[in-house]
């Protein structure tokens, strides 16, 4: 006959097996539960936000129905206001900026020929300068090639 202390050794271990499986089991049937609690609060939020938005919507039915009944005129003729004096209002502040923009363009310019024209006269100093200094490098070699040419004779 068999040992029974293996047999028991093998039913244990067997045992040890079927806990961890059945562990297991649990644990991804609490994880399935989990999810399912995580739908059911999301939908209870989409729910709650949908009741919120028709109470929005019936409220702005409510208004219109009321505006509609003589004050709509009134309401567009403000509306429409408030629109026009925003958008006269946009259009000053964008003529100011490009006013001012273009004020800032032309002195730019200005400074900028002024510049191009300090530039040029630099040029042509250092142009003037480098053919003076030729001239007088030149002349100095010509008054020493005298100078020699008189004390040589």
């Amino acid at each position: 006959m068999a040992d029974t202390e293996q047999f028991r050794k093998i039913i244990d271990e067997d045992l040890t097996r079927l806990k961890i499986l059945l562990k297991s089991k649990v644990a991804s049937f609490d994880e399935i539960k989990e999810e399912e609690e995580q739908m059911i609060e999301a939908i209870k939020n989409v729910m709650t936000q949908v009741k919120e938005m028709e109470e929005v919507l019936e409220n702005e039915i409510l208004l219109f129905k009321r505006l509609a009944s003589g004050w709509e005129k009134a309401y567009i003729d403000r509306r429409w206001g408030a629109i026009g004096n925003a958008i006269r209002g946009e259009l000053e502040d964008f003529n100011n900026e490009y006013s001012k923009t273009k004020d800032v363009y032309d002195k730019c310019n200005s400074l900028n020929e002024r510049l191009q024209k300090l530039l040029g006269l630099l040029k042509s100093m250092n142009a003037k300068n480098k053919e003076s200094r030729e001239k007088e490098l030149k002349m100095l070699e010509d008054f020493r090639q005298r100078k020699r040419e008189v004390s040589g004779i």
